[in-house]
């Protein structure tokens, strides 16, 4: 399974719309994850015509955004697609300051689409629609923005939100990261419109098989 990430897109506020290297990128990818911070819903509808989009909100998204999306997801793949996605802090309660768990708007993990069941699924939060595999090894990927949870840096605050994950999947920092900890990966592919201090505007790819191999990929800005 070969998944495309994305973050900290902020369109229409730091770019008009998405680099168009992002959807070449992104060309043939099964997944795409955003980890918040669009602004605004018209980048779905973007991502969507490539692959089917699994979407957090961040601190700054639009109020449409944040009644929209939830705070975290919990998702479980395998080698040949998505096996169940479960929501937090979703539809509504805006997320709170943080604190066990770190998200607000929800007691725990709510089912948004899981298998077995049925052959496929529709998302009611972010109206996407996915067909599920039924069975096989599996990994757990958290999606989250970052700004919440406990930790004193973003990528702690990020983790502490998944105790059984094995990628962690943020943004925030608009820092790209790629590293290994302890069994982890934690992963935050960057802004793909707005780098800050990093050297180029980035997204990234995550490719599930027997293993999981992560990288990085900075835009040239065309």
């Amino acid at each position: 399974m070969r998944i495309g990430v994305i973050s900290d897109t902020h369109v229409p506020v730091r770019a008009r719309a998405l680099p168009g290297e992002v959807f070449r990128i992104f060309a043939g990818v099964d997944l795409i994850l955003h980890a918040g911070d669009l602004v605004a819903l018209d980048v779905l509808e973007e991502l969507q015509a490539t692959a089917p989009v699994l979407a957090v909100r961040g601190n700054v998204d639009h109020p449409e955004v944040q009644e929209r999306l939830p705070a975290a997801l919990r998702i479980e793949v395998g080698p040949s697609g998505v096996v169940k996605v479960e929501s937090k802090g979703i539809a509504g309660g805006r997320s709170g300051s943080g604190g066990e768990g770190g998200l607000g708007g929800g007691s725990g993990w709510r089912p948004l689409l899981m298998s077995p069941g049925s052959s496929g699924a529709e998302s009611h939060g972010a109206g996407l629609v996915l067909q599920l595999m039924h069975s096989g090894p599996r990994i757990v990927i958290g999606l989250v923005h970052g700004h919440e949870g406990k930790g004193q840096t973003t990528a702690e605050r990020a983790a502490s939100n998944f105790p059984d994950a094995s990628v962690v999947v943020f943004g925030h920092t608009h820092q790209p990261m790629n590293e290994w900890h302890h069994g982890r990966l934690f992963f935050n592919p960057g802004s793909a419109t707005d780098p800050r201090r990093a050297p180029s505007a980035t997204v990234g790819i995550i490719e599930v098989s027997e293993t999981v191999r992560s990288h990085l990929i900075g835009l040239k800005g065309e």
